[in-house]
């Protein structure tokens, strides 16, 4: 009891403070990571996955070059409520 007290005085605080704070979940972040790859027409060819933990996102995969492999932490980085990203996109032999 005394976690949910702390959690809606905490959500209480934002809504005053910012006019309202969005509470996104890991599982939000990272599907929304791998669409945003999914989506773009250069990389969406390419099995690229990301894992999110609080808003820390790792990417993974293999891409054919240096400019696909910078230009998914590009994408990744653009996702609403990504805090730090981690590129761990392989570039092909």
């Amino acid at each position: 009891m005394k976690n949910v007290k702390q959690l809606l005085v905490a959500a209480l605080a934002c809504s005053a403070l910012l006019g309202g704070c969005a509470i996104v979940d890991s599982n939000d972040i990272n599907k929304r990571v791998e669409a945003a790859l999914k989506s773009d027409p250069e990389l969406g060819k390419f099995p690229l996955k990301a894992t999110t933990e609080y808003g820390h996102v790792t990417i993974s995969g293999t891409v054919n070059n240096e400019w696909q492999q910078f230009k998914a932490g590009q994408v990744a980085k653009g996702v609403e409520g990504v805090k730090t990203l981690k590129n761990n996109v392989k570039v092909a032999d």
